[in-house]
């Protein structure tokens, strides 16, 4: 998992308690309604990292997600003067508190713990009072809810590591990083032998929470997905992939052209060590580089409904003609 994206991670994990991570924010009544959400201020427009909310008593939280050390003070501003009205505006208010009455809105600012003593100097050069909540794989600490802040402030410690990656990457993730997760998802796709794989559906595959990302963002992500697939198809995967563009009629898609799952199983472990060979070098490298991406053995693939299955069934029907 990125870095960068730690915070955001450790954020879902406490409201819903994933990955045996304490469920301190979900405890506190909070949901993730979406992320990358558009939100207008009356001092500008703002993408805010995530929405919160709270049915009863109603309130929403924008959540500001920091992997670095510093903050950007506009951002910032604009984060703490949000109002419900301008989530409604932007298409980012969640229906349940849709109405004529507004909703209280808090801000709440996120990071990793090794930063927070610079994302508390950050917000006190700019004069900013607002919790900030910063997390590791020990504990997690949320500080600077006075009396009058709708959120209760924790410290805790666990030993559940690092939350569970919902974001591995994201829409500003460079292109390797999108390639190094991408390549696995076909390979996955070959041994359970499908032809067809569209972008969408990669996509979904790659980020488990696809479906509560803004559009914008969902768009930059489709498009940078979108981008990797083709160059995979020009390289030397070509031989076993076919990109397609998008038509009116079809979304963009790939076409595997060619698996070892659909081999002779005699010769299936070398083919498909062939193929893994030839895509590391599509990925710029002559083996894998994170463990467990590419070394995808027989019986992963026999799990996924791949060759491993075909071949014993293959096995068993030769000896019963012996």
């Amino acid at each position: 998992m990125d870095p960068r994206l730690i915070p955001l991670n450790g954020l879902i994990a406490l409201v819903r308690g994933d990955g045996l991570w304490p469920r301190r924010l979900g405890d506190q009544g909070l949901r993730i309604h979406m992320f990358e959400a558009p939100v207008f201020t009356i001092r500008g427009n703002i993408t805010a990292d995530a929405i919160l909310y709270r049915p009863d008593p109603p309130l929403i939280v924008l959540a500001e997600c920091k992997g670095g050390r510093s903050l950007q003070e506009e951002q910032a501003r604009r984060c703490l003067v949000a109002e419900s009205k301008g989530m409604f505006s932007g298409g980012s208010l969640p229906p349940v508190l849709r109405g004529p009455t507004p909703i209280p809105t808090a801000a709440l600012f996120v990071g990793n713990e090794d930063h927070r003593p610079d994302l508390e100097a950050a917000l006190s050069r700019i004069d900013l009072l607002a919790p900030l909540l910063t997390v590791s794989d020990k504990g997690a600490r949320l500080i600077g809810c006075d009396d009058t802040h709708p959120l209760d402030g924790f410290e805790i410690a666990h030993d559940a590591g690092l939350p569970p990656a919902r974001f591995p990457i994201d829409h500003h993730s460079p292109s390797e990083e999108i390639r190094e997760l991408v390549a696995p998802i076909l390979i996955c796709a070959q041994a359970r032998r499908e032809e067809l794989v569209d972008v969408e559906h990669v996509c979904r595959e790659l980020l488990p929470e696809w479906s509560a990302v803004g559009n914008e963002a969902r768009s930059v992500f489709r498009s940078r997905v979108d981008d990797v697939l083709r160059r995979l198809a020009d390289s030397l995967l070509g031989e076993q992939l076919a990109y397609e563009p998008a038509t009116k009629a079809t979304p963009a898609r790939v076409r595997i052209t060619e698996t070892p799952a659909a081999s002779d199983p005699r010769g299936t472990p070398q083919s498909w060590q062939a193929r893994q060979r030839r895509a590391a070098q599509a990925l710029g490298r002559q083996r894998p580089r994170i463990e467990g991406q590419l070394e995808i053995s027989l019986e992963d693939l026999a799990q996924t409904g791949g060759v491993g299955d075909q071949a014993d069934e293959d096995r068993s029907q030769s000896g019963d003609n012996e």
